[in-house]
């Protein structure tokens, strides 16, 4: 598993994680950060398995990156805002989440999404 927690002005490329549990990637508190060419595989009937988990972050951009997990392939969580998701290859799993949102109180908005040019395969959401 890799935790990226309040970064700034980072990028980070070509990194393969495999069978990990829980979230693969979690990214909380970051500002202008991004993923290039990640490779993130899990089995497809494995639970709990989100591919790049972003939190309470501004400006993430995952591009050019294949997930295949059990869960969700990139989910965003409360507090994130101008989030880029573009040449993405998604599934199985449940797809590109945002939300879980509502669940618990005072939980922060998530503004300023851009899904572009992502493929999703056998995946249960969008």
């Amino acid at each position: 598993n890799f935790g990226f927690n309040f970064l700034k002005h980072s990028i980070v490329r070509d990194i393969t994680s495999k069978d990990s549990k829980n979230f693969h990637v979690n990214v909380l508190g970051c500002t202008n950060f991004t993923f290039d060419g990640f490779t993130i595989t899990a089995p497809g009937t494995s639970i709990n398995t989100d591919g790049i988990h972003i939190g309470r972050s501004t400006d993430v951009k995952v591009l050019n990156t294949n997930i295949a997990t059990g869960d969700d392939c990139v989910s965003l969580g409360d507090g994130s805002r101008q989030i880029t998701v573009r040449n993405v290859n998604c599934g199985p799993g449940h797809g590109i989440s945002v939300g879980s949102l509502g669940k618990y109180p005072n939980e922060e908005a998530v503004e300023h999404v851009i899904v572009k040019n992502c493929t999703l395969t056998n995946t249960d959401n969008g």
